[in-house]
């Protein structure tokens, strides 16, 4: 090899590989393993796309007395779960494991929340007021919400694919899932952790990480 093949070979390796991977760091795109549509598939759009199970519309009331629809969350990620405020079990846990979610994401405007009470009857938007107050729940970012029961009811089992609603104790006892439901900005479901279990709530931090990487990848 002559002195001046030589001579470019050692330019390249100090200078052209280095000028080449800061292009790709910069250029690039993050590698990452997407997260899977959960549902049923309904068939096929015509540019293609495929028709993932999805969240219905809904119209509920928050905290503030407010309507709370799609549109609240549109553009968004968000999280939705069941509950009533005077649980004493399993809620109290949930919601606590989950406000740890809420604190990472609490200044990020890409991440909601949604909880929807099994007890319409006695969770008034004052009940949910005072209950998300404990939570220190910025009402415009984790959405508290009352409205008709069998609204309530139906969204779970046909949307968030979750079981809540009455139970079988008399007079009256409600019964819902743990279960926490991350939607996307398309209203599709990507995951379902268990909110008892404080250690899924690392990996919902994570989903969620991923969801806004899919997001910007997407722009």
């Amino acid at each position: 090899m002559s002195g001046r093949i030589k001579s470019i070979v050692v330019t390249f390796f100090i200078i052209g590989i280095p000028m080449l991977f800061m292009f790709m760091m910069k250029c690039g795109r993050t590698v990452y393993h997407p997260l899977p549509h959960l549902g049923e598939i309904h068939g096929i759009k015509e540019n293609g796309d495929t028709l993932f199970h999805t969240i219905d519309n809904f119209e509920f009331t928050d905290q503030l007395n407010r309507k709370v629809t799609n549109k609240n969350f549109e553009g968004c990620i968000y999280v939705a779960n069941y509950f009533f405020t005077t649980c004493t079990s399993i809620c109290p846990r949930m919601n606590a494991n989950l406000q740890r979610v809420y604190d990472r994401y609490k200044d990020n405007p890409k991440v909601k929340f949604i909880s929807h009470t099994v007890d319409p009857d006695h969770d008034t938007p004052e009940a949910l007021l005072q209950y998300s107050n404990n939570l220190n729940a910025d009402p415009n970012k984790w959405y508290f919400v009352t409205g008709v029961k069998d609204s309530l009811y139906t969204i779970a089992s046909r949307s968030y694919l979750i079981r809540a609603g009455e139970g079988d104790s008399k007079p009256v006892s409600f019964g819902h899932d743990n279960n926490l439901t991350l939607v996307d900005q398309n209203r599709y479901i990507r995951a379902t952790v268990d909110g008892l279990a404080p250690e899924k709530m690392d990996e919902l931090i994570d989903a969620i990480q991923l969801l806004l990487t899919e997001m910007k990848n997407q722009k």
